[in-house]
């Protein structure tokens, strides 16, 4: 009797386990082929890992894991992947993005498995736990992490909350306080959720103004006093860090983007519906 609860008691926390693996890493249901690897496995394989950055690069120019491979996943081919692991000759091949909710590391394993790679892993844990645990092996706008440095990204991260507000602030500040409103959406992403029709709105990509700003033209947006939107709020969490970096002040992002402006019932003009 006691040897049959023992193992039924063992069955509710493997059971309880994967419920909350399922939960914390909710992409692993979507992805059941990809395998990952912890933030541990990874610090113990690293030297003989070809850790491959899937991101955009305006993220992987930000921080990144060091010596890893920038090779954003929409841009993944058989040929091209087969060059880079054949001049490696590491034992193993990593993925990683975001972190738990960005699907690029998968995505980017998902085409290594088509292609018959069996050696493919997804590190889902994402580059901000990577730094957490191993800021030694992380490189923050291409230099290795230095305590200061380190403080420096710490600080940015927690006071990047600060600037997102809600749709009735955001706009508040538009139409009263005299904030010049960016709109940093691609034109074919613009369809998603429409195209603002408020006036005077500066419509400028994300990468266009990144590499403006990197080549010299930091004017390409006011210095002060303006206001940024994407389509979901997820985009100008970047660009917060090359706002901070070419010294830009008073600036704010709509919590949630567009799609969130118009949940809570705003038109497209900024009138409540």
């Amino acid at each position: 009797m006691i040897k049959k609860l023992l193992m039924i008691c063992s069955f509710v926390v493997l059971l309880s386990t994967a419920v909350m693996a399922e939960e914390s890493y909710p992409l692993r249901k979507t992805f059941p082929d990809c395998k990952p690897i912890s933030t541990a496995e990874l610090i113990k394989a690293y030297d003989d890992a070809l850790i491959i950055d899937a991101r955009f690069e305006s993220e992987y120019d930000v921080v990144r894991i060091k010596n890893a491979v920038f090779y954003p996943a929409e841009k993944i081919t058989k040929s091209g992947l087969d060059k880079i692991v054949k001049a490696s000759n590491k034992k193993i091949i990593v993925f990683y993005c975001n972190g738990i909710t960005c699907p690029k590391s998968y995505e980017a394993d998902k085409k290594a498995l088509s292609f018959g790679y069996t050696n493919s892993y997804v590190y889902d844990d994402g580059i901000f736990d990577w730094i957490k645990s191993n800021s030694d092996e992380a490189l923050f706008w291409g230099k290795p992490f230095t305590a200061a440095s380190l403080k420096n990204f710490n600080q940015i991260q927690s006071a990047s909350k600060s600037v997102y507000l809600g749709t009735e602030a955001f706009l508040k500040k538009y139409k009263d306080e005299g904030y010049e409103l960016i709109d940093l959406r691609e034109p074919f992403s613009q369809a998603d959720f429409g195209k603002i029709t408020m006036p005077k709105v500066k419509v400028i990509t994300f990468d266009k103004i990144v590499d403006l700003m990197n080549k010299g033209n930091a004017k390409a947006i006011p210095d002060s006093k303006f206001l940024v939107v994407d389509n979901v709020g997820k985009q100008v969490g970047w660009l917060y860090y090359y706002l901070k970096k070419h010294d830009k002040t008073d600036f704010y992002f709509l919590k949630g983007g567009v799609k969130k402006w118009q949940e809570d019932g705003f038109d497209l003009s900024g009138e409540k519906k």
